[in-house]
């Protein structure tokens, strides 16, 4: 990848490999189990808010299949 005039190698795809380091470390001391926990928590959020903009009439919003996004 070219970026800024230089190739760029790293592995999160920036300037630095800082990002993918740091998720690296708190992946280190967290766990998987928790990862796990907090993902599927944040599916729970992403339903819940999808439903209850529609339960105020806030029809265009779409949740994601399987994914913390929702679109509206």
């Amino acid at each position: 990848m070219l970026y800024v005039g230089t190739h760029d190698t790293t592995i999160s795809g920036s300037r630095n490999d800082f990002l993918a380091l740091n998720l690296w470390y708190v992946f280190q001391k967290k766990g998987a189990k928790v990862f796990k926990e907090e993902g599927k928590q944040c599916i729970k959020n992403a339903t819940y808010l999808t439903q209850k903009l529609k339960e105020n009439e806030a029809s265009q919003c779409w949740p994601f299949s399987k994914s913390n996004h929702c679109s509206f």
